[in-house]
C-alpha cells in the first residue's frame, strides 16, 4: 500500500458507518491516554467507556464528550470481567461488531510503502508507519475486518500489530492474515454476533481477574474458529515500567504472582499445545506468551491465509 493510497482511504472512509468502540477503564479518569485522545475525535460519542458505577460521576466529569456506560461494581471486579461486560453490553445495544480497546493505548498508526534512504539497502522497499487521525485509522481497519468476516465465516475476531513488532519489510502489502501474525490484544475487532452464535465467552474462573488476552484466543481457537491480523496498522501502549506503577492488577507488588497465575491458567487449557512461551533469560521466569500459529496449523493440518492490498488509485 502506497502512502497516497492509504491517505485516500483514510480521507474517504465514512465515520458514521464505523462500529462503536468499547474501552474498559478503572481509576484512570483524566489520565487514560486513549480517552484523552478520543475527546478530540470527530465523533467522540462512538467511544463507550465501560466503568464501575462507583466511578461513573468522575468519568462523566472527565470525559463529557464520550459515552460513559456504568456497570455494577460487583459485575466487573477485574479486567476480564469488564471486557466480557463490555462485549455483552455491546450486544444488548444491538451491535453486531465492535472495536475493543485498552485505555493505555498511546498511538495508532498506519503502514505504507517506503524505501531505505541510507546503508547497504538504499533504494530497496520497506514498510514505514505514519501518524494520522486515530479514529479514521480505526474506521478503515474496521472495513477490512468486515471484509474478513464476509469472506471467512469462521473468523470471530482479530487485531492490529504492536508498533515494536511492525518492522517486517512487507507489512504494508498485507491487508490481513488469517491465523497468523500476532495474538489480538489491546486493539481488537470483534464479530459479536458470530461470537454469540459460537458460544465464545472468556473463562471468567481462570481469566476474569487478570483478563489475559490469551484467554480469548483459547476460547476461539479451541472451537476450531479463526482469528485475523491487520499488519498494515499498528499501535503502541504504556510500557511495563509505567503499567507496574499504574495498574491495579499487575503492579510491582503483584506482578510475579499474576504472571505465575496466567502461566498456570494457560497450562490448563488446549492453548498449551499451540502457545509460544517467553521466559526471562536470566531467571527463567515466565514473562509472556503468544499463540504459536505454526503449531496450531500443524495440529489442524491447515495453512495461514494472507490477503494483499489491491491498487486503489
Amino acid at each position: 500500500m502506497h502512502k497516497l493510497e492509504m491517505i485516500h482511504l483514510l480521507q474517504s472512509v465514512d465515520l458514521n458507518a464505523m462500529p462503536p468502540m468499547f474501552v474498559i477503564s478503572y481509576s484512570r479518569a483524566g489520565s487514560a491516554p486513549l480517552l484523552e485522545e478520543a475527546r478530540g475525535w470527530e465523533l467522540p460519542a462512538k467511544v463507550h467507556v465501560v466503568v464501575r458505577e462507583s466511578q461513573e460521576d468522575e468519568y462523566r466529569a472527565a470525559y463529557p464528550e464520550l459515552t460513559i456506560d456504568p456497570l455494577p461494581d460487583d459485575e466487573i471486579p477485574g479486567c476480564g470481567y469488564a471486557r466480557m461486560g463490555a462485549m455483552r453490553l455491546a450486544r444488548r445495544l444491538g451491535y453486531e461488531t465492535a472495536i475493543l480497546l485498552d485505555d493505555d493505548v498511546i498511538s495508532i498508526r498506519y503502514m505504507h510503502q517506503a524505501e531505505f534512504i541510507r546503508g547497504n539497502n538504499i533504494g530497496k522497499e520497506k514498510s514505514a508507519h505514519a501518524a494520522y487521525d486515530w479514529q479514521r485509522i480505526l474506521a478503515v481497519a474496521a472495513t477490512v475486518a468486515d471484509e474478513v468476516y464476509a469472506d471467512h465465516p469462521h473468523v470471530v475476531y482479530g487485531g492490529m500489530i504492536k508498533q515494536h513488532m511492525s518492522f517486517d519489510l512487507k507489512n504494508h502489502r498485507t491487508k490481513y492474515t488469517i491465523n497468523g501474525g500476532v495474538t489480538p490484544r489491546q486493539v481488537m475487532f470483534w464479530n459479536l454476533r458470530r461470537a454469540e452464535e459460537y458460544g465464545v465467552e472468556l473463562d471468567l474462573d481462570r481469566f476474569g481477574i487478570t483478563g489475559e488476552d490469551l484467554g480469548f484466543a483459547d476460547q476461539v481457537l479451541r472451537r476450531d474458529l479463526d482469528a485475523f491480523c491487520l499488519s498494515s496498522f499498528c499501535y503502541d501502549h504504556w510500557p511495563e515500567s509505567i503499567n507496574k506503577e499504574r495498574s491495579t492488577i499487575r503492579n510491582g507488588e503483584t506482578y510475579r504472582a499474576v504472571l505465575e497465575y496466567d502461566y498456570e491458567s494457560i497450562q490448563m487449557n488446549p492453548l498449551k499445545d499451540y502457545v509460544r512461551i517467553k521466559r526471562n533469560k536470566e531467571t527463567g521466569d515466565y514473562e509472556w506468551a503468544d499463540v504459536n500459529w505454526q503449531a496450531l496449523h500443524k495440529l489442524r493440518g491447515t495453512k495461514r491465509i494472507k490477503e494483499e492490498w489491491d491498487a486503489i488509485l
